[in-house]
């Protein structure tokens, strides 16, 4: 199964300019089952996500108090960013200025401020495209995935880490600890208006399971000072619990700044969200207008064929290989729309294949070497 799937992914490839990057926006709610406003929380949460195509919700089960959904890696957040609940992170980032969407400062929001500060920040362009890869064996229901980060612009230098959060949606148990305080049970018109209070057998949204990078991610596989063109990867393992439902399960990848005495940055660069058993992930084929890249066979043994659009005498292009570790193995200008690879005395395993155009255009792609 696992090799299946490395298969399948493998097959995909990312072709992305700077203008193509999105920028994805993370709202950390804090919400828990003794908090009676929550429940309205979780109202306004599902509608910005209909509204916002870009926004992934993630749920800390703290805030206020703790209830049986609570992960250690929760109440070291909410202990450093808020007091009360439902309030809500969003992209870990301090707004030291008013904006036009936003004529406040803060790092945690009420959720009447929700929209305003998604809006702000979706505003700000993105420096790389993260992308998540999980190989997952459901027999076993272990898991292993591949973070990559792909920068198209130069960054800021400090203290960069990989994060991964393991989310399950729809979680449903009973007692205490699940059911869920609701003050708007007799609020006509509201959608929790009539379903008791407390909600026996509440549905809980986007709760986070696991944080594989801790609380503020996983120290010293970033570089200080990354750089435009720069390949970046991580990759993490994990079981995934018995009782956990797969199917609801999806995974959520960032790149975030971590500074140690100034909470005010530890800002989210982008991030990416992806189902646990979808199987083909988040490296999409994008027709760009100036380049395109087809590599075949992959997995390959001796000879790989690289096909790139529009490459020229008039049009070089540079084809870089790297390890998953960024380091660049072999670099070559390119003149010809096709060009074959001798690959054969390679080792076994995953390498990254750059082609840059004059316009600095980039195309990554990811290959097996059997």
């Amino acid at each position: 199964m696992k090799f299946f799937l490395i298969l399948f992914s493998s097959l995909f490839f990312t072709c992305l300019s700077f203008a193509q990057v999105n920028r994805n926006i993370v709202l950390e709610e804090f919400s828990t089952a003794p908090c009676g406003a929550c429940p309205d929380g979780r109202v306004v949460a599902d509608e910005l996500l209909d509204k916002h195509d870009n926004l992934i919700v993630i749920t800390h089960h703290s805030g206020f108090g703790i209830d049986s959904m609570t992960i250690p890696e929760s109440p070291a957040l909410s202990s450093l960013y808020t007091n009360g609940a439902p309030t809500a992170a969003i992209n870990r980032t301090f707004f030291d200025t008013p904006t036009i969407y936003l004529n406040e400062t803060g790092m945690v929001w009420s959720r009447q401020r929700w929209d305003s500060v998604i809006t702000a920040e979706s505003l700000k362009p993105a420096a790389g495209k993260v992308i998540v890869t999980p190989h997952y064996d459901s027999e076993s229901r272990t898991l292993d995935v591949d973070l990559l980060f792909l920068l198209f612009d130069d960054m800021e230098a400090g203290d960069l880490r990989f994060n991964l959060s393991i989310v399950e949606d729809s979680v449903v148990g009973l007692g205490p600890g699940y059911d869920q305080t609701n003050y708007y049970n007799e609020s006509v018109g509201h959608p929790m208006y009539g379903l008791g209070n407390p909600i026996v057998g509440y549905d809980h949204r986007h709760v986070l399971r696991d944080m594989l990078g801790d609380t503020w991610g996983t120290a010293g596989v970033l570089p200080e000072g990354p750089q435009n063109g720069d390949v970046l990867s991580h990759s993490y393992s994990y079981v995934i619990p018995e009782e956990w439902n797969a199917d609801k399960i999806s995974l959520v990848g960032w790149v975030n700044y971590y500074d140690e005495t100034d909470f005010t940055k530890h800002a989210i660069v982008n991030a990416n969200q992806v189902a646990l058993l979808a199987g083909i992930v988040d490296i999409e084929e994008v027709e760009a207008a100036f380049i395109n890249m087809k590599l075949s066979p992959n997995p390959v043994n001796d000879q790989l064929s690289l096909y790139c659009k529009n490459a020229s005498n008039t049009n070089p292009m540079k084809i870089e290989v790297m390890n998953t570790q960024g380091q660049l193995l072999y670099t070559q200008k390119i003149y010809s729309d096709t060009i074959e690879l001798d690959v054969s005395r390679w080792s076994a395993g995953s390498y990254y294949v750059r082609l840059t155009n004059k316009q600095q255009r980039v195309a990554v792609s990811k290959i097996i070497k059997l």
